[in-house]
């Protein structure tokens, strides 16, 4: 090329996709030792040929280091062709639309690639300000991509018709509405996560669901009382058959009426439940002033308190929040941090120095992220110690579905806003997280009791 030999010559940009087959490259960018530059004149050059000069300047790499070094680039038959983890590097550093299936593509080529390497690779995610949720994602997920068309695309390609059209009608209508569609029967039921369905026996910063945690407690021989404003006729709950009795019955307010109906579908683990509206008002609250007024020995009380926590916890009504090794100085802060918005009802610790990265691989196969993302998030957190923390958190505001997780979310990104000056460069998504939805916290729960975490 212009009579300089190959060795002061590196392909960059989509040659290093077309040389791994991933895709064509339709022009051929170069880029040129600067001893060699100035024998290149650019106005001869043909029109699918183009010079870049320090195109990796942001990854403090200069073209004489790319071509010099050869942890940069690959050399096929004597010419050098720029890695694959620093194009992935510049195209999602640049982030314009035409990127965005490579960064994809890239990013499923890294899951399958043997001499892929982690070391390489630049992640500028400095969190933007005002953490615009839209850009926040597609740092954090790499594959995430804003053009509709393109992500329908992919996404049939790789999930197929059906899956991509219940994926898009969440993000119009919601996930939890979705959900409760595909699960409705020839009834008029809905269907419920039975997280949600706790959830919304808040009424303010009141629980209003005392009356299943003292059904709870008289079933267990924990409380010796029948009051006579609690369900209790259905008999043991966990011995009831399912196919008799029915749907759990909510009032206006989406209280539960049949206590014992609700506890029966809680012991079954049943994921999604059936609930009919009766569109009266419960005259009064299942309110903790309720609880007082029944009960009059302070170890019952407890004791419901304790069935009530339990319940929350079996349901997947409590948010689980997590801290990541590279905050191991900052757990004790930030547990203090969440306790002051919401309630730490409990914390685990986990000592993963064993099995961290099939926990990270599975608390992302909750969340669909990429396998680039999910691979680029054990290879931030192998840098620390193999401990997290998990929390386990008592929302007492209720609204619906997708305002608590918005809310949580937003308060998540703070919190790593609050700690990202603790950790190296890079790692603003290795400080934090916290489930998406109720369907997360069943998951986390199950992820608990799999790893044996001690409690403290």
């Amino acid at each position: 090329m212009c009579n300089i030999p190959n060795e002061y010559i590196c392909l960059v940009g989509s040659s290093s996709l077309a040389v791994r087959g991933i895709r064509k490259n339709g022009d051929l960018d170069f880029a040129v030792h600067p001893k060699k530059r100035h024998k290149i004149k650019e106005s001869v050059l043909p029109t699918d040929l183009s010079i870049q000069k320090n195109r990796y300047d942001f990854m403090q790499i200069t073209d004489r280091k790319l071509i010099e070094n050869s942890s940069l680039h690959d050399s096929l038959d004597g010419i050098k062709i720029v890695r694959p983890e620093i194009t992935i590097s510049f195209k999602n550093h640049r982030g314009k639309q035409k990127d965005e299936r490579d960064v994809i593509s890239l990013g499923e080529y890294s899951s399958r690639s043997n001499d892929w390497d982690w070391s390489t690779v630049y992640y500028d995610d400095h969190p933007d300000a005002g953490l615009d949720q839209t850009k926040s994602k597609l740092k954090e997920r790499f594959s995430l991509n804003d053009s509709v068309i393109l992500r329908a695309a992919e996404s049939i390609r790789y999930n197929g018709y059906k899956y991509t059209a219940i994926r898009a009608a969440e993000e119009v209508f919601g996930k939890s509405k979705v959900e409760r569609v595909i699960n409705k029967r020839s009834n008029s039921f809905e269907y419920y996560h039975p997280g949600e369905i706790l959830y919304r026996q808040y009424k303010g910063e009141r629980f209003n669901g005392y009356h299943i945690a003292l059904k709870r407690a008289m079933e267990t021989g924990d409380v010796h009382l029948t009051p006579q404003n609690i369900d209790y006729k259905v008999g043991e709950f966990d011995q009831i058959s399912l196919e008799n009795i029915g749907p759990v019955r909510v009032d206006a307010e989406f209280r539960i009426i049949n206590p014992s109906v609700f506890l029966a579908y809680l012991t079954r683990e049943i994921r999604y439940i059936p609930i009919e509206r009766i569109f009266d008002k419960i005259e009064r609250d299942y309110n903790k002033e309720w609880l007082l007024d029944e009960l009059d020995s302070n170890s019952d009380i407890k004791s419901v308190e304790r069935h009530k926590n339990e319940i929350l916890d079996a349901g997947g009504g409590l948010v689980y929040f997590i801290s990541w090794g590279s905050m191991i100085n900052n757990f004790d802060q930030i547990e203090e941090d969440i306790d002051n918005e919401y309630e730490v009802q409990e914390n685990i610790i986990f000592d993963m120095s064993d099995n961290l990265e099939d926990f990270i691989e599975e608390a992302y196969v909750m969340q669909e992220a990429s396998p680039f993302g999910k691979e680029w998030k054990k290879y931030q957190l192998s840098k620390f110690d193999p401990v997290i923390k998990l929390m386990k958190v008592e929302i007492h505001e209720a609204s619906s579905s997708e305002k608590l997780f918005r809310q949580l979310n937003s308060f998540k990104h703070n919190l790593r806003e609050n700690y990202y000056s603790d950790v190296p460069i890079g790692c603003y998504y290795s400080i934090l997280h916290c489930s998406d939805n109720w369907n997360e916290n069943i998951e986390l729960r199950t992820m608990i009791d799999k790893y044996g975490a001690s409690s403290h």
